[in-house]
């Protein structure tokens, strides 16, 4: 996994203008073309090898898993410091240096690849936030789309009237504000698979270090 990325030093694409999405109360944005299909591929393809299992609704300090049927989906759970790296030095110029008073420590190096067959969702929610060892709070989810072409299971976020879906593309990263409440409806057709990790910002009153994998899993 380290290697899938080559380290970039400029951002990749652009800012998705959804005039919908203006609508939502809070953080998000869609960028498209972050990675490439080859990219996506490799990624999937390593899920695969390592293997998918049931994903839990979290997993609490002590390691005992949680399940809901809120959640029915699989997950491959992988950690990668190098393409966390990489992955920011693609993302720096959407991702903000400094959020609800917390500076920016970096992505989370624990990837969760995500695979959706049909009759799988994700009920309404809004994400739990990771704390680290040395004191890194999760602000805000990434949410990286590995492929297109199925039908349902589109990531859906709530404006106070209605749900707004984002369309997947192949490559796409969409970072929102994980107090934003959404979900992902049934799966219909084909499978889905996509990455989900965060952005960790330094609780002010613990001091600054090197980041380190935290211990709870959503």
């Amino acid at each position: 996994m380290d290697s899938v990325l080559d380290c970039a030093t400029e951002s990749r694409g652009s800012v998705c203008e959804i005039k919908e999405l203006s609508e939502i109360p809070g953080f998000i944005q869609v960028v498209p073309g972050v990675f490439t299909e080859d990219e996506c591929k490799r990624l999937i393809d390593i899920a695969e090898q390592t293997g998918f299992v049931k994903a839990a609704l979290y997993t609490d300090n002590v390691g005992v898993e949680h399940f809901s049927d809120i959640r029915t989906s699989l997950r491959c759970i992988i950690d990668s410091h190098g393409f966390a790296t990489a992955f920011l030095d693609r993302i720096k110029d959407y991702v903000p240096t400094e959020f609800n008073g917390k500076p920016l420590v970096g992505i989370n190096e624990r990837l969760r690849i995500l695979k959706y067959q049909p009759g799988d969702e994700f009920k309404p929610h809004i994400d739990g936030k990771y704390v680290s060892p040395t004191g890194a709070i999760s602000q805000i989810t990434i949410l990286i789309y590995l492929n297109e072409g199925y039908r349902g299971a589109y990531t859906c976020f709530h404006n106070g009237e209605t749900w707004i879906p984002i369309i997947p593309k192949v490559g796409m990263v969409v970072l929102q504000d994980q107090d934003l409440y959404h979900c992902v409806p049934a799966l219909e057709e084909g499978v889905k698979y996509a990455i989900r990790t965060e952005v960790m910002y330094q609780m002010p009153e613990t001091p600054r270090g090197d980041y380190k994998t935290i211990t709870v899993t959503v």
